[in-house]
């Protein structure tokens, strides 16, 4: 299983990154991430995510 913690240790950038976003930004991954229903759809968010952060971009402006 693919796990939160897994995907963002190997993104170091990306945490970063999330963790210089304001809080309603970084809530607004968390809660689409975690609205998901299915694990596949969960991962995908996650991936999705990664790369936002990592682009500097942030949800809704992709």
């Amino acid at each position: 299983m693919w796990t939160h913690r897994q995907s963002a240790e190997g993104k170091f950038q990306s945490v970063g990154i999330l963790r210089e976003l304001a809080p309603t930004y970084r809530r607004d991954f968390v809660v689409w991430i975690h609205t998901a229903k299915r694990l596949e759809t969960r991962e995908r968010r996650i991936r999705e995510s990664i790369a936002l952060l990592a682009a500097g971009k942030k949800l809704g402006l992709k």
